[in-house]
């Protein structure tokens, strides 16, 4: 069960640096 749980936050981590590197790109 806690690895599902470390394996969600990690995805959820790397989306939102994926979401912030496409921020910083418009810019």
């Amino acid at each position: 069960m806690i690895d599902v749980v470390f394996v969600l936050l990690t995805v959820a981590l790397f989306a939102a640096l994926a979401l912030l590197v496409r921020a910083v790109e418009r810019l």
